[in-house]
């Protein structure tokens, strides 16, 4: 029986995601991710709990069929406010985009691009020894790092986007040229060496999910931008290649593994980082931890910065293994678990009401009149879905203060294009 539950929910997410894909890729790309998300837990927990053991997180098989139909629910649920309510969202007014020719603000770009890839690369070189993953993971650490190694890993966190924003402007630069200042053989190098340099420190801190963004953002860009064999065979490649990057970062992330100690097929598939955020609403679900209240403060706080609130992953993992989460690590969330823990088993209506409501404010950000702009700004908030879909609410708006404002800026930088303003004198794009 719990075969054919695990067939029958992937058979449902496989059809629907395809009609959602079909539709919006915003949309779809995060559903396909919560799914990711939750069914290697699943079939972990049903098929090999031995593994749910390892974290403290097996609690017999009657906690899995309340998170089987709770989840099952949850995408239902929101599935049918799309079919229900997309078409309404489509119609939406698509704001302006306009152009400002200024020599001063390319000048203000080029002098910024200059400073900050300067301060990234002389940080790095200078600093060497102490950018690593336990560092970048330490709390104590963190807390008491210098405002010039906050401001590196900034500017580190910042490659993914401008690295996406260059690959975007040199792919569309032939067919509008007012994608950006640059000319298409100076975006190609910025590209090349954008690149470069986030291999190089993702390398030495051991971080996978930069590089899985960037290459999220290339892919969506492509399939949106228009699939034929030749791009087919270069992401199948690109993929492959990748993925074989990500293996080594994980080996040395992990340390020297004992090669006496026989690793089974199953153990590789399963435990990597999509297995265990979703533990977290099993034990939700056996502790029956529900907290609205909770649930209102630690969005709220969350989607500002710099208050220091607790991550609701943080007292649930505080239930299985005391001392592990903090802001900085821990077994990382799910984002179908706030709805459990906001209403219990009928928190499946809040996950869809809520994940429908936060793609719907993306989708008005990213929703202009000229394409190329609506396309740069839609594929860097695809390469925000894989960290949203294990994360809480408050990153669907967290992220519009702390990524798309500047990328926005640094888009009018590189470009001139910018929303429609009254005040400011400009002409229309078109």
């Amino acid at each position: 029986m719990d075969v054919l539950l695990i067939i029958g929910f992937t058979l449902f997410i496989l059809i629907t995601s395809i009609y959602i894909l079909k539709k919006n890729i915003l949309f779809g790309i995060l559903y396909v991710f919560l799914f990711i998300y939750s069914i290697f837990a699943e079939i972990g927990y049903c098929f090999f709990p031995e593994f749910s053991e390892l974290i403290n997180a097996y609690f017999g098989k009657k906690s899995f069929y309340t998170f089987y139909f709770y989840n099952f629910f949850s995408f239902s649920f929101f599935f049918l406010l799309f079919v229900l309510f997309y078409k309404k969202i489509k119609k939406e007014r698509k704001y302006e985009i306009k152009f400002d020719k200024n020599a001063s603000i390319f000048l203000l770009f080029i002098l910024y691009i200059l400073l900050y890839y300067t301060y990234l690369i002389g940080y790095f070189i200078f600093n060497y020894n102490t950018i690593d993953y336990q560092n970048a993971s330490d709390p104590i650490f963190l807390q008491s790092s210098s405002v010039f190694y906050k401001t590196f890993a900034i500017f580190y966190k910042s490659l993914v986007g401008y690295g996406i924003i260059f690959y975007v402007q040199m792919k569309l630069k032939k067919s509008y040229n007012r994608i950006s200042y640059f000319s298409f053989s100076a975006l190609r190098f910025l590209n090349i060496f954008n690149i470069i340099i986030l291999f190089i420190i993702s390398t030495k801190i051991g971080s996978r999910t930069d590089i899985l963004a960037f290459i999220i953002g290339v892919i969506i860009f492509e399939s949106i931008n228009g699939l034929n064999k030749k791009t087919i065979f270069y992401l199948t490649s690109l993929s492959l290649l990748i993925g074989v990057f990500l293996l080594f970062l994980e080996q040395k992330r992990l340390g020297e593994v004992n090669s006496t100690v026989e690793v089974t097929l199953s153990q590789k598939i399963l435990l990597k980082d999509y297995f265990a955020p979703a533990h977290l609403l099993f034990t939700a679900i056996n502790y029956e931890f529900i907290d609205p209240i909770l649930v209102l403060k630690s969005n709220f706080a969350n989607s500002l910065i710099l208050l220091n609130v607790d991550y609701l992953q943080m007292p649930i993992t505080e239930l299985i293994a005391p001392g592990v989460a903090n802001r900085s690590q821990g077994f990382a969330f799910y984002l179908f678990t706030e709805g459990y823990v906001f209403m219990g088993f009928f928190g499946f209506i809040y996950n869809a009401l809520m994940l429908f409501f936060g793609l719907f404010i993306w989708y008005k950000i990213y929703n202009s009149n000229f394409k190329p702009f609506r396309i740069m700004v839609l594929t860097i908030m695809c390469t925000q879905v894989a960290n949203l879909a294990r994360s809480q609410s408050s990153y669907f708006y967290k992220d519009i203060l702390v990524i798309f404002i500047p990328i926005f800026l640094f888009i009018y930088l590189s470009s001139g294009l910018r929303p429609k303003f009254s005040f400011f004198n400009s002409k229309n794009i078109f």
